[in-house]
């Protein structure tokens, strides 16, 4: 295996929240302000763990909001042109 392979898995930042029971919203929502305005106690490699999940979380409901306000719209056309006018 390449070096630090299984060292660096051991270590990596989510292994850390997931084994210490903190790899859960309520946690990294308590901890977002202090990630976010770079006040967190939390170790660096946490706090870029949390604050990746967090931002790919955020992303991901931005793109689910812009998905059904699409569908919406074609929709709202489509009921629009089925109509006599």
């Amino acid at each position: 295996m390449a070096r630090g392979g299984v060292e660096s898995l051991k270590s990596s930042p989510i292994i850390q929240l997931a084994k210490a029971g903190n790899l859960t919203a309520d946690f990294m929502l308590a901890h977002f302000a202090g990630i976010f305005d770079k006040t967190s106690p939390l170790p660096s490699g946490v706090r870029r763990a949390v604050r990746a999940i967090l931002t790919d979380a955020a992303q991901k409901m931005a793109q689910m909001k812009e998905a059904v306000t699409e569908r919406a719209r074609a929709e709202q056309e489509a009921a629009g042109n089925g109509e006599p006018g």
